[in-house]
């Protein structure tokens, strides 16, 4: 029927105008083969799209930035300060000063708290990057029985045609 075509296109995320133009629906066909995109494109497409793919990408990026932080805290903290004045007393002699100061500031001793800090920060990306390889093997997994579900329902559907045929030359027999 016309709803159910229309709830397909839907759910294949196809332009359900084109298909329901298509010559093949008078003929008894319900769904053209040019219309349902390929499985890879389908996998892209979700893998892409899905918005808990999208939060764990997010996710392990933010634990990316926390390492390098940790990192970062393991080596010593460089300043450079520099200033120039110039001071006109009204006098014959001008007054200018300069000042430049470096700096670093390195912790000698803190217990090892950076070193656990990184080390922690290391496992929690690792932890990330393992929970979105899972999440992209479930969605794979999604996706490719939905894959096969539309296969198997593209084999009934032409069964069914068959049967329809033969139904109606049986009809035409009978009929005569």
């Amino acid at each position: 029927s016309r709803q159910a075509i229309v709830d397909m296109g839907i759910l294949l995320d196809v332009q359900v105008d084109k298909l329901l133009d298509e010559p093949s629906l008078e003929e008894g066909r319900i769904l053209p083969e040019k219309t349902v995109p390929s499985f890879s494109d389908s996998l892209k497409q979700a893998l892409k799209d899905r918005p808990e793919m999208l939060e764990q990408k997010a996710r392990q990026e933010a634990k990316k930035s926390e390492l390098d932080l940790a990192r970062r805290e393991l080596w010593p903290a460089l300043s450079l300060d520099g200033a120039w004045d110039w001071r006109d007393l009204s006098s014959d002699l001008a007054n200018p000063s300069y000042q430049v100061r470096v700096s670093a500031k390195w912790p000698v001793f803190d217990g090892f708290r950076r070193w656990k800090e990184m080390r922690a920060a290391k496992l929690d990306w690792a932890a990330a990057k393992e929970t979105l390889r899972n999440l992209e093997r479930q969605i794979s997994q999604e996706v490719l029985k939905a894959w096969l579900d539309l296969e198997k329902t593209r084999e009934i559907f032409q069964v069914a045609e068959v049967q329809a045929e033969a139904a109606r030359e049986n009809l035409d027999v009978f009929t005569q």
